[in-house]
């Protein structure tokens, strides 16, 4: 909840998700199981949705987990790099720290992930 005050222009929420919406949220993924996938995270701020992601990235599939708050993306890549169950994984799993609309990648994502709230974002100019 700090960090929601603290910085209040790239966090989206003053809670992180909660198990019910994370499993909704990966939903698309399981479907695709056990195909690999190219999955993209925006916004994942502390990792509540990631938590649910990781363990359903099949072999020959890739994560991309896009975080602006970048206190949030270090704790991410502790989440990834932390964890011993990871470690064949952990080559195909990416933290960015930067916003979506900076991501500069010439992957084409199967599945795209995001708990953003519409608030986040301003409505186009013109």
């Amino acid at each position: 909840m700090v960090e929601s005050i603290r910085n209040h222009r790239t966090v989206g929420s003053v809670a992180p998700s909660g198990k019910p919406l994370a499993n909704l949220l990966a939903a698309p993924l399981r479907e695709r199981m056990p195909d690999s996938s190219n999955v993209l995270e925006v916004g994942a701020g502390t990792g509540s949705v990631t938590r649910v992601l990781l363990p359903l990235i099949p072999r020959g599939s890739r994560l991309d987990i896009v975080e602006s708050n970048a206190q949030f993306a270090a704790h991410l890549r502790e989440l990834v790099h932390g964890d011993p169950n990871l470690r064949e994984k952990q080559e195909r799993i990416r933290v960015h720290n930067m916003g979506v609309e900076q991501l500069t990648t010439d992957r084409r994502y199967d599945v795209i992930v995001s708990g953003l709230p519409f608030a986040n974002f301003s409505p186009p100019a013109g």
